[in-house]
């Protein structure tokens, strides 16, 4: 896979001096839908028709009450374009990389880099789609300071990292090549 340019800049810097890379990638720009947003779009889209007929309504009698409801209509709005258009920009500043010793997420926009030792994963198991695009969902040993201060560290965005702490690799295309790379990387 050819990778932009910028994302060969970054990887110079992520790598250490005796690292190798196996695999790289970026999550499929494809638009899939997940289960929260087969829900979240349309109670978006019913919760911006609902107040934009509401604020028709009140403008008409009283014109402070249709400023109460144009907040609703923003948070719709905000919703809509989290679950469509921001959830793809994401996707679109990330990397994966799988290297000798570690398995890294990168995000260009901020530099932000992920990482967890092939050593430190304790389980890994994936999920398919019939596109063959999937995730791959790893757990790490226990390593409590570690953790904490992964968990309590800066944000990072939730496509690139579930929650605080890199669990995942996110729509990943031909996941189970990667899943088999991976598992034997691991289990050496």
């Amino acid at each position: 896979m050819i990778l932009k340019n910028r994302f060969e800049f970054g990887i110079a810097k992520i790598l250490h001096s005796d690292e190798q890379v196996l695999w790289k990638a970026t999550p499929t720009t494809k638009f899939i839908f997940s289960y929260l947003d087969i829900v979240m779009i349309p109670l978006a889209i019913l919760l911006m028709c609902y107040t934009a007929a509401l604020f028709t309504l009140i403008i008409g009698s009283v014109g402070f009450f249709a400023f109460l409801v144009a907040p609703c209509f923003i948070m719709g709005a905000y919703i809509l374009y989290s679950r469509l258009g921001k959830k793809r920009r994401i996707k679109r500043r990330s990397l994966y990389l799988l290297t000798n010793q570690r398995l890294i997420g990168y995000d260009t926009r901020n530099d932000t880099v992920r990482d967890i030792e092939l050593q430190d994963i304790l389980l890994l198991y994936f999920t398919q789609n019939k596109n063959n695009i999937g995730t791959i969902t790893f757990q790490r040993r226990s390593k409590t300071k570690l953790f904490l201060h992964e968990f309590y560290s800066n944000r990072v965005n939730t496509y690139l990292c579930a929650g605080r702490v890199f669990n995942a690799l996110y729509e990943i295309e031909n996941v189970k090549e990667v899943y088999d790379l991976l598992s034997g990387v691991v289990e050496k």
